[in-house]
């Protein structure tokens, strides 16, 4: 899934994972989900991966972020000072 935002990213990057959770609630719903948030002019500022493989289900997540700030588990949790 792609999506293409006039928001800017630090604003957009707060509710990725409310998206891909409102795509994919259980996130077990695919075999691999691809998520990808692009700025207006089409460059991609955030990027995420989630891969569900073997017989005990075990899930891979994978993620990419233009800066720093914008990574999602970053977001969730920043790192104390």
């Amino acid at each position: 899934m792609t999506v293409r935002t006039a928001r800017r990213p630090i604003l957009f990057a707060d509710d990725v994972s409310k998206i891909e959770d409102a795509v994919d609630p259980a996130g077990r719903g695919y075999t691999a989900f691809f998520f990808e948030a692009q700025d207006s002019h089409g460059t991609p500022f955030i990027a995420t991966e989630h891969s569900v493989w073997g017989t005990s289900n075990e899930t891979e997540i994978r993620e990419w972020a233009r800066s720093p700030n914008l990574y999602i588990s970053y977001r969730a949790a920043p790192p104390e000072p």
